[in-house]
């Protein structure tokens, strides 16, 4: 992991997201990018300084801003870490740490979440939710009740069913067990009525050397596959789920929709959604390729 970007607006929220990230930067010894993202109602990297005389208060909002990402930075949860930090103007969140980045897949989105109810749980859920649909690399969401990231049990969530390619989640599932060390439990939600097969893939040769513990849990005739996770990682005590978005079945398809939403709003715990560079290449040439058809 060469970088770790962790959009801030400055809230309580955000801010356990930074000390989450500083945790993580600490062992994996990787730099810091904080990211405010500030919209003005001019196009303000176009406006000359005698232009910029005209809005003041859209100047002394920058400034402000600028002084925030300053004083954030040399917090002393980030003592001994490289940390640089951007304000972008009028700018995409997706796209500026995009423009930011220097590898993709060797890169981790930190962010905070509200587990709030109304429309301050849409808006944190459409911010998160577009980032994992979006985003080139994982993204770990911190809730707000998060008190130290210290994560010591690890569940790793998925239906176990298509051999897709699970290996750079796996890498990086045990790179944050290695930093921690927390234990790894694969956790399958099996709906009612259906016998789901297990198919632990790349995750096989760790089962038989315990260093990954498979679990099983069967979910009620009225609950569903998100309630069921957060059962799943309350009877597992865990720190820290994780759960990927490859391919547009099985999990991979929820994730891409509703559940995704749902765990990260309503786990009391961190989650990770990864989402790697070679998948998402294959999927936006797959659409590319659709479109030209179309048209």
């Amino acid at each position: 992991m060469k970088n770790i970007f962790v959009p801030t607006d400055f809230s309580k929220c955000a801010e356990k997201a930074a000390r989450a990230a500083a945790e993580i930067a600490a062992r994996a010894n990787c730099d810091i990018q904080l990211v405010n993202i500030f919209s003005t109602p001019v196009d303000w990297e176009r406006l000359t300084k005698e232009e910029e005389e005209h809005f003041p208060y859209t100047r002394q909002q920058i400034n402000k801003r600028k002084g925030l990402l300053e004083e954030l930075s040399k917090s002393d949860y980030f003592e001994g870490l490289q940390v640089d930090w951007t304000l972008a103007v009028n700018r995409d969140l997706k796209d500026t740490i995009a423009k930011l980045s220097e590898s993709k897949t060797d890169d981790l989105i930190v962010m905070g979440t509200h587990g709030a109810t109304g429309w301050r749980r849409k808006l944190m859920g459409t911010q998160t939710q577009k980032m994992i649909r979006t985003a080139h690399c994982p993204v770990l969401a911190i809730p707000t009740k998060t008190q130290n990231f210290q994560p010591k049990r690890i569940v790793f969530a998925s239906d176990f069913v298509e051999p897709h390619n699970m290996l750079p989640t796996l890498m990086l599932v045990l790179n944050f067990a290695y930093w921690f060390g927390a234990e790894i439990y694969l956790l399958q939600i099996e709906l009612p009525g259906m016998k789901t097969p297990f198919n632990p893939g790349v995750w096989k040769d760790l089962i038989s050397y315990k260093f990954a513990e498979p679990r099983k849990l069967r979910i009620g005739l009225f609950d569903n596959i998100e309630e069921g996770i957060i059962k799943g990682i309350e009877k597992l005590d865990a720190d820290m789920v994780v759960m990927e978005t490859h391919g547009r079945t099985g999990f991979a398809r929820f994730l891409m929709g509703s559940l995704s939403e749902y765990v990260i709003t309503h786990s009391p715990i961190p989650v990770l959604i990864t989402r790697f560079l070679e998948n998402s290449k294959q999927e936006d040439e797959k659409a590319n390729d659709e479109n030209q058809l179309a048209m």
